[in-house]
């Protein structure tokens, strides 16, 4: 199975916190968006959702690409 791997991004701090993966950006965002309830981040525009790239489950590996910020659109259905 092919996952996505993402981090946060901490502007302010200039770092990224650890890579996790999901299955598509709409998990991802889903993830990121209760990290940030849960933590009770009220200066969000300070962080920003990175993916870096995919990982096959089943070979294993690892395939970067350039690192983009996600969004969630109306369009998104990655699988």
């Amino acid at each position: 199975m092919i996952v996505k791997l993402y981090v946060v991004f901490d502007k302010v701090a200039a770092e990224a916190g650890p890579v996790f993966q999901a299955k598509n950006d709409g998990v991802a965002l889903r993830q990121y968006n209760e990290l940030l309830v849960k933590n009770q981040v009220k200066n969000t525009e300070e962080y920003q959702l990175l993916c870096l790239g995919q990982y096959d489950t089943e070979k294993p590996s690892v395939v970067s690409f350039p690192t983009t910020e996600v969004y969630l659109t109306v369009d998104d259905n990655d699988e």
